[in-house]
């Protein structure tokens, strides 16, 4: 049998409405729905594809604070701090944006979740739950049309370490504020879902940078490593923006033209208090809104 620290050697960091953790593995579940036409006296059924089933993802969260940040992991005070906000995170009934390690941004519903007092992992609870994939009509991201966030980190450390040596024509201007292409996927990253990504208008942004990979890809064509990398950051860029696009419509942004609190947000909104601040947690620190705020909510 493994050991503890042998599994907790491998965890793997996610997030669920924008909450990040480590896990100890998630479970990725796809199935395509499959019809048989049968007829009678007749052996064998001619058998029709449908279409893919909605994946889905089981996924082992150990909320023990004795655990050490692995490189480029961002969750922190796991209990009781993070194991509070993720029990409340699930038990939303609405969609949200679920980070998978390996497959990026993905639109899903809660099915089921557990949470266990396992006196082999002293220190907190043991968290179980499973996540289905929705998507609105035509809007289906299958797993593998997806260039992930983990493929853009990639190839983001081949750029940066290119470009120092390739000398790049500096009107080209690719990444905003001159961040390396390292700090730019970390950014987008870290946004939740689309909402964010409209608000800091990134989605532009991204599209200037594939903008600008493509001159470079040009220019540089003779350099085989630089052009490789550039196409996968293209694509994942690319995918990012797609599977953005789902999450999009989920929720809507309102912009405060005057100074108002919660409680009044609420009423004008028609959302709950609660759902605001789950989309919204800095408005938890403020008595009073202030004027050109954007807050998002669930229409």
């Amino acid at each position: 049998m493994t050991s503890n620290i042998d599994v907790l050697s491998q965890l793997l960091e996610a997030s669920w409405r924008g909450i990040p953790f480590p896990t100890l593995g998630v479970e990725t579940g796809a199935s395509h729905n499959i019809v048989q036409h049968k007829r009678v006296d007749r052996n064998g059924a001619r058998v029709e594809n449908t279409g893919l089933n909605s994946s889905t993802y089981s996924v082992r969260v150990p909320f023990i604070n004795t655990l050490a940040k692995g490189p480029g992991e961002t969750w922190r005070n796991l209990y009781p701090e993070t194991y509070r906000r993720v029990i409340a995170a699930l038990e939303d009934r609405s969609s949200g944006p679920f980070v998978h390690p390996d497959f990026g941004q993905r639109l899903c519903k809660v099915a089921d979740f557990k949470s266990t007092l396992d006196p082999e992992y002293r220190g907190g609870p043991m968290v179980a739950f499973t996540l289905v994939e929705t998507v609105d009509e035509g809007d289906g991201v299958a797993l593998g049309e997806t260039s992930t966030m983990p493929i853009a980190t990639s190839a983001a450390v081949v750029l940066d370490g290119k470009l120092g040596k390739l000398k790049p024509d500096p009107r080209i201007g690719i990444t905003p504020k001159g961040m390396s292409f390292g700090e730019f996927v970390k950014a987008i990253g870290a946004i939740g879902d689309q909402v964010g990504l409209m608000a800091m208008q990134i989605e532009g942004k991204i599209n200037r940078v594939i903008s600008g990979l493509d001159k470079l890809k040009t220019e540089f064509s003779s350099d085989g490593p630089f052009a490789d990398a550039a196409d996968r950051m293209i694509s994942a860029l690319h995918s990012y923006n797609k599977v953005a696009l789902v999450l999009a419509k989920t929720t809507k942004i309102h912009l405060i033209t005057k100074p108002t609190t919660i409680a009044a947000l609420s009423v004008r909104l028609r959302s709950p208090p609660v759902d605001l601040l789950k989309l919204n947690p800095g408005l938890s620190k403020a008595l009073v809104i202030p004027a050109q705020t954007l807050v998002r909510y669930y229409p």
